[in-house]
């Protein structure tokens, strides 16, 4: 689950919400098109559809969370 939180992606969320600073919408893109590649290969990788599912929650909560903060909706990238 950490594997998630821990990409470059939601450092890069975590980071502009703690310090307000907007981030290169291609740089965020490129980190997103990674965070989905990532999320992707768990799912053939993971058996457990158990663990996989609360993996994507826990993913789900913590970008919620990050929006929260930065006062944002997490759609920034649609």
């Amino acid at each position: 689950m950490k594997q998630i939180i821990s990409s470059k992606f939601f450092l890069t969320l975590q980071d502009a919400s703690q310090t307000g600073i907007d981030v290169d919408a291609k740089i965020l893109k490129a980190e997103y098109d990674d965070f989905v590649k990532f999320v992707f290969s768990e799912d053939i990788t993971i058996t457990d559809r158990v663990i996989y599912r609360q993996t994507l929650l826990f993913a789900n909560v913590e970008l919620s969370s990050l929006a929260l903060v930065s006062g944002k909706k997490c759609g920034v990238l649609s």
